[in-house]
């Protein structure tokens, strides 16, 4: 799965320009963010593991360089219109209220910047086989929404 999401998000990054890239969560142990040729990066989220920081920082390009911030996703730090890129890689699926957060991802959007979002489809097959087994609670928790849902709300 993480294969099939990074030959979708790798060429989408990577053609994003501007001064701040910002990834709201880290769901996973991938590095989406060095795709990026944005100079200054920033992690954001409520959980940060030392050793994923530990894993990105030992970086293999001298230019990518990421900030780490443990904040609460509810309510974000970030100025109005200041960031060019925002990423949120499963981020929907893992807060209370997704529209919020779209919500206040629009409000720190520059005018021409850009959101690149990734989730899961709620009615594939083994996203309904994992809510349904014992091993499956995450998803089970996780907020799933339709693709046609975010499409309402970010028009």
């Amino acid at each position: 799965m993480h294969e099939q999401e990074s030959r979708l998000l790798e060429p989408a990054i990577a053609n994003l320009f501007g001064y701040f890239f910002v990834q709201l969560g880290c769901t996973s142990q991938m590095d989406w963010i060095e795709f990026s040729r944005v100079s200054e990066k920033l992690i954001m989220d409520d959980r940060i593991d030392p050793a994923l920081v530990k894993s990105l920082s030992t970086d293999k390009n001298e230019t990518h360089s990421v900030h780490w911030i443990k904040a609460d996703l509810d309510y974000l730090p970030i100025a109005k219109e200041s960031v060019d890129v925002m990423l949120l890689p499963h981020t929907l699926e893992t807060v209370q209220d997704p529209y919020y957060i779209l919500r206040q991802v629009d409000s720190m959007l520059i005018p021409e910047g850009h959101l690149v979002l990734t989730g899961f489809n709620p009615y594939a097959c083994g996203i309904l086989k994992n809510r349904f087994s014992k091993q499956g609670k995450a998803f089970r928790e996780a907020n799933l929404v339709r693709s046609q849902r975010v499409i309402e709300w970010l028009e």
